[in-house]
């Protein structure tokens, strides 16, 4: 038996199908035509401008940028330039504070010195700078600072710097509404060199030494000094006792413990930096001041103390003055600052940073370093601008997300960015991926490998190092 094919045959040519297939062919699109306005009007053109077609392009249009701030780099997933700087980017930001946080060699120092100093320059502003790092025997911003004609401040324990004083007058204020007080610089310095919170007890004692060594000092007509306060606690007044509601003998016991830690403190440590009269030379005067500590110890209660006095002096400096000029304040190596007893100082600083004019701007190595508790932390928290450079644990990474409410999938991208990209984020704002760019003299004067690449050599027959010319470098190439 035959098997059936199941293959369908094809639909039999009637007139009508026929008729179906012509008019198909017929209505069928031309593209010349179609190009040429056959089958519909073509739109009528509309004249615009590069401007205003850039709207179209919503990355572009619904950037937002303030083209009147600082150009700190490239968009990299837009193409666009980013401009941004606490002083233009208000009252849309409120604070001030910027944060720039991120390993060693990933670009902080270079953002900073453009950013942070070059460029904020040109527009007239007032730049303060405390420089920690050392570089061939002087601070890092010493090449900047000579290039404009302008000598660091520096501070040393030989004998060689300059002094700040911690009772100076300039910094004198206990006003609520002013910057970090005397008392509050000297409970930390107190609590430093205890190794430990002041009791009540003992921050009393303190305060009422404070004013009567501020008053026989101007009883003889001098400026007490923080040399001063060791007597005044080892030997207080009856009007001190009557200040503190205690008996005299009460009072010294309860800031004997103090006035030995200050005593050795002083003599071990602060030799040198803050046992006299503030230095003359210390003034805001120009457009750039850099206080050079890159000589001071990293260890020890030196550096810390230092940021934490010129911090205070600049924030009472910049209330008391006339006419306001908006002014950075950057601290290199920040995490002196706001770890520690100083962290209240700090964060008390940048806190009504916004009503003197004043930018504070603090360069950190790692997030996870830090008591998410702590002073520095809040502080951190509450600045308005945070510049995240690469951070290639994963326990910095993950502090950085965690801190910032940054997407999960940012950790990995944190850990491998590349020198001089960051996470730009602000206030109010979706964080943003940047390239920070230099121009040709930006990179020569914010170098940081300077040493490192140095070709200098040693002579077998002098003890001199010997640069290395350009021509001796060729004919070795």
């Amino acid at each position: 038996m035959a098997r059936r094919s199941t293959t369908p045959k094809p639909a039999p040519e009637t007139p009508v199908r026929r008729i179906v297939q012509v008019a198909a062919a017929t209505l069928r699109r031309r593209p010349l035509l179609d190009r040429a306005g056959w089958y519909e009007p073509l739109p009528e053109p509309v004249e615009s401008s590069t401007r205003q077609a850039a709207a179209l392009r919503v990355a572009v249009g619904s950037s937002g940028a303030n083209t009147a701030a600082l150009a700190i780099g490239e968009d990299l997933e837009t193409g666009e330039p980013c401009f941004s700087d606490p002083f233009s980017d208000y009252p849309a930001i409120k604070s001030p504070t910027r944060c720039v946080i991120g390993d060693v060699g990933s670009g902080k120092s270079a953002n900073e010195k453009t950013c942070g100093v070059m460029r904020p320059l040109l527009l007239g502003r007032r730049v303060a700078v405390v420089d920690k790092k050392d570089q061939g025997g002087q601070g890092e911003y010493t090449p900047l600072a000579h290039a404009l004609n302008i000598e660091p401040i520096r501070f040393a324990l030989d004998g060689t710097g300059t002094k700040i004083n911690i009772l100076d007058p300039e910094i004198g204020t206990t006003s609520s509404q002013a910057a970090a007080t005397q008392n509050q610089l000297l409970r930390a310095v107190a609590a430093q060199a205890l190794g430990r919170e002041l009791r009540q007890r003992e921050g009393k004692a303190l305060e009422v030494a404070r004013r009567q060594a501020v008053h026989e000092a101007k009883i003889d007509k001098k400026v007490a000094d923080i040399r001063s306060l060791v007597p005044a606690m080892l030997n207080p007044t009856r009007e001190s006792a009557e200040q503190a509601v205690t008996s005299v003998d009460q009072l010294r016991e309860f800031g004997r413990d103090v006035a030995y830690a200050l005593n050795i403190m002083i003599d071990d440590h602060l030799t040198g930096l803050v046992d006299g009269p503030t230095d003359p030379r210390i003034q805001l005067n120009n457009s750039l001041t850099v206080f050079d500590i890159s000589a001071l110890p990293d260890s020890g209660p030196a550096v810390p103390i230092a940021m934490a006095i010129i911090n205070t002096w600049l924030s009472n400096v910049l209330a008391a003055q006339a006419m306001p000029v908006p002014t950075h304040f950057v601290v290199e190596e920040g995490w002196h600052l706001v770890s520690g007893a100083f962290a209240e100082v700090a964060r008390s600083n940048s806190k009504l940073a916004r009503g003197k004019g004043l930018a504070p701007e603090y360069a950190i190595h790692h997030l996870s370093d830090i008591d998410k508790a702590s002073a520095a932390m809040a502080m951190i928290r509450e600045a308005g601008h945070v510049l995240l450079y690469r951070q290639s644990r994963a326990d910095d990474a993950e502090a950085c997300v965690e801190t910032f409410n940054l997407p999960r999938e940012s950790k990995q991208t944190l850990m491998t960015l590349a020198d001089g990209t960051f996470i730009f984020v602000q206030t109010g704002r979706p964080p943003r991926l940047i390239q920070h760019l230099r121009s040709q003299i930006e990179r020569e004067l914010t170098n940081t490998d300077a040493v490192m690449t140095s070709t200098a050599t040693m002579s077998l027959t002098t003890q001199e190092p010997v640069p290395v010319t350009p021509q001796l470098v060729g004919a070795v190439q």
